[in-house]
């Protein structure tokens, strides 16, 4: 039988890289870097990206306004939806089963539902049928179960 012979890349790189061995601070030597805009087309498209990028995770992880909205939860809110018909509304789902309906612009709760499913409320969504003032809430949760609400106004 003949031998079946196998191609292999190997990286490596210099072991002063990782030791830390080059001074005493352990900083590795400064790369030349040619700042010449035509070697480098785009860099600029790049710094835009990055930019956005860094904008979006700003986003993200900025002081959110609902800090001040959960206090009514016992447990940890995990899910929200809001009210794409009553701009003022909002439904929050915790861990500990529970569902309330907010009112944004008072910073308040107008509804609960304490038992609303056993463990964690892991998603809601609110949607409205056409010519209905009642919009209608589904949440679904850890017990396995997709629950209809119906709240008036």
């Amino acid at each position: 039988r003949k031998p079946t012979w196998m191609k292999v890349k190997v990286l490596s790189r210099s072991p002063l890289e990782y030791s830390g061995a080059l001074d005493g601070n352990g900083a590795l030597p400064r790369r030349p870097r040619n700042p010449d805009p035509a070697l480098h087309p785009f860099e600029r498209a790049t710094e835009q990206k990055r930019a956005l990028n860094a904008a979006k995770l700003e986003r993200v992880f900025a002081q959110p306004f609902l800090g001040q909205l959960i206090d009514g939860h016992v447990d940890g809110a995990y899910t929200i939806a809001r009210s794409r018909t009553f701009l003022g509304r909002m439904v929050s789902g915790s861990a500990d089963g529970e569902l309330r309906v907010w009112n944004l612009a008072t910073r308040r709760h107008v509804g609960v539902v304490e038992d609303a499913h056993r463990g964690f409320v892991r998603g809601i969504s609110i949607s409205k049928a056409p010519g209905q003032s009642a919009e209608r809430y589904f949440s679904c949760g850890d017990d396995k179960t997709v629950k209809l609400w119906a709240v008036e106004g």
